[in-house]
């Protein structure tokens, strides 16, 4: 089925990254209101009137656009609730209608990670880790789930920031810097849950990642770039699990050896360190210690 692509849309939202690139997400349709609000609402964004595009090097935005139909069978799963097409600067997303609350937030996160798969393109790559901020500078807490992100974040003294606790979506500008953008925890809409919303757009300078452990005491290694690069590539394989053409077997492979080559670049650009986590002690004084060099 073939699908119109016009110049006016239902509504719109901006988003634009720190590697340069800028997304217009439009609802083709009224029924694709609701889908493009939640998620603008989530990601906090403005419409593309309000985004500075003298910023961006592209000369017009990449255009998401997010069609509604009826699903075909009377059971709708997570391989079926959306599929893909692309058409020069314009990625057309299909989802399917009648869905569960479950269900439909599959469906954004899905729109989301559309986002993520460009990035990655560019040099990028989605991590399973917190972001934090200190002196205008930032820092990946990464680990499984269980190992004290949230935690972590939530024990951050004032002169810190926390952006998130779970997803960090880094990328990397045309200068060959890295910037890290929270991403969105998406587990929180999940059976009642409380939701939430992030600044998806801020995005800080990245200078340090660390994995956590948790120890009687606070302190922090240095990792070699081979373990950098072993632990970050569990560490994006753990946040990528929903990410267009996982389901191909091809597109996989893309997917997987493209990831890996970014974060061999990744490796040896941010230094990485194992930090140790007690469960009184000021850990933020060690990263502030590895930040200091």
């Amino acid at each position: 089925m073939k699908y119109s692509i016009t110049t006016h849309m239902v509504h719109a939202a901006g988003l634009a990254l720190a590697d340069g690139s800028i997304w217009d997400i439009v609802a083709a349709d009224d029924r694709a209101y609701d889908v493009v609000s939640a998620l603008a609402k989530t990601m906090q964004l403005q419409s593309p009137e309000k985004r500075d595009r003298n910023k961006s090097p592209y000369s017009s935005p990449r255009r998401l656009i997010v069609h509604i139909e009826n699903p075909k069978k009377d059971s709708v799963t997570i391989s079926t609730i959306a599929r893909l097409t692309v058409k020069d600067q314009d990625t057309i997303c299909v989802i399917v209608s009648n869905v569960s609350h479950e269900m439909r937030t599959f469906q954004l996160m899905y729109l989301s990670m559309i986002i993520c798969r460009d990035a990655q393109y560019r040099g990028g790559v989605l991590l399973h880790g917190a972001l934090a901020g200190w002196n205008g500078n930032g820092v990946i807490l990464a680990g499984p789930g269980g190992r004290g992100k949230s935690t972590a974040s939530r024990r951050l003294p004032h002169h810190w920031q926390s952006f998130c606790d779970d997803m960090t979506l880094v990328v990397c500008d045309k200068k060959g810097a890295y910037w890290a953008h929270p991403w969105l925890t998406w587990s929180t809409f999940m059976f009642n849950g409380p939701g939430g919303t992030w600044d998806v757009q801020h995005a800080v300078p990245l200078k340090r990642i660390f994995f956590l452990e948790q120890a009687h005491e606070d302190e922090f290694k240095p990792l070699g770039i081979a373990q950098s690069i072993c632990l970050l590539n569990a560490s994006a394989e753990q946040a990528s699990w929903s990410m267009p053409g996982q389901s191909e077997k091809n597109a996989l492979r893309e997917l997987r050896l493209q990831r890996f080559d970014n974060i061999c670049h990744l490796a040896k650009a941010i230094p990485s360190y194992v930090l140790r986590i007690g469960l009184a002690g000021a850990f933020w004084q060690e990263i502030e210690k590895a930040l200091n060099g």
